[in-house]
């Protein structure tokens, strides 16, 4: 602020300063050493730049469960916005009763900043297919993938979920299919790899390629039954 011959308060100043003396709510005035908003924070993943969600949630699971920390992230052009799907990202990992902590072997926290043991990362379809055919995996612009730490989720699926076109595939809405992907992809990065369906009527795993097709499986969003059952199948 800058130095100047002090006026006298005014007398909307001196009705607020009053109030306050009384123990009325008197008037939000914002002095001017408030501190500035924190850049975001932006990074490169094989020269795409994506903006890291703020701040972190807090430690979830059980107290003698192994602590992996993740980042969420969305690349830098997308309508989303890092805070929201951070939020689902959140809310997905943090659900202990059908999610991956009702193993009783991990724990989650969100992360801005420091290490961390995986990111998934919001990304285009273009911008997909590069980072996962860096590992050589091909998503033809229409799926996930996991590559080492990098949990890549497809913008276009994540927007309009999956229209069931695909034989035997099934039709899942966008809310429906963002936990069905972040399950999936966050569980290669837990070590599992792709399964079948165990039977026909049989709730499909959510590391069966469920896109593809559930193969007579129920449709199933979910690593575990209500009732604590790992839900899972054969080698793919």
């Amino acid at each position: 602020m800058a130095r100047g011959r002090r006026r006298a308060p005014t007398a909307l100043a001196l009705i607020a300063v009053g109030a306050a003396g009384l123990g009325g709510a008197g008037l939000a005035l914002r002095g001017c050493g408030a501190d500035a908003p924190a850049p975001p924070i932006v990074f490169s993943t094989f020269g795409v730049a994506f903006t890291v969600a703020p701040g972190e949630s807090d430690v979830v699971g059980p107290a003698d469960g192994q602590l992996l920390r993740y980042q969420v992230a969305v690349e830098q052009g997308l309508a989303e916005s890092p805070a929201d799907v951070a939020a689902t990202v959140d809310a997905v990992l943090g659900d202990q009763r059908r999610g991956w902590l009702r193993s009783g072997t991990w724990r989650f926290q969100r992360v801005s900043s420091g290490p961390y043991d995986f990111i998934v990362e919001l990304a285009s379809a273009a911008t997909t297919d590069h980072i996962c055919g860096e590992y050589g995996i091909e998503t033809h612009g229409q799926v996930s993938c996991r590559g080492q730490q990098n949990v890549v989720i497809n913008q276009v699926r994540w927007a309009h979920g999956t229209d069931g076109t695909t034989e035997g595939a099934v039709r899942y809405t966008p809310p429906d299919y963002r936990i069905l992907v972040i399950n999936h992809e966050v569980g290669h990065a837990l070590g599992f790899d792709h399964v079948r369906c165990p039977g026909a009527g049989r709730p499909a795993p959510v590391m069966m390629a469920q896109y593809y097709g559930v193969e007579g499986c129920a449709p199933n969003v979910w690593p575990y039954a209500a009732d604590g059952t790992h839900l899972t199948g054969p080698p793919a």
